[in-house]
């Protein structure tokens, strides 16, 4: 996950950028439900790649909308 550090109010930020998932079993699908439902990432700047199961990549594309 690339992340940029920000300040704000004397604090600091983190702000995400994109992320990079390898692998689609059942912790990365935990992972990006909790990522979508907390809002730290919108969709379209998550990347899944799998090497064995197209249907299992085709269902995150399709469920969650990553790409």
């Amino acid at each position: 996950m690339k992340l940029n550090y920000i300040k704000e109010n004397g604090g600091s930020k983190v702000r995400h950028e994109s992320m990079g998932v390898i692998g689609a079993g059942s912790l990365a699908e935990a992972m990006l439900d909790g990522i979508l439902a907390e809002g730290v990432l919108a969709s379209d700047k998550i990347y899944v790649t799998n090497k064995t199961n197209d249907a299992r990549l085709k269902y995150f594309k399709g469920t969650y909308g990553v790409n």
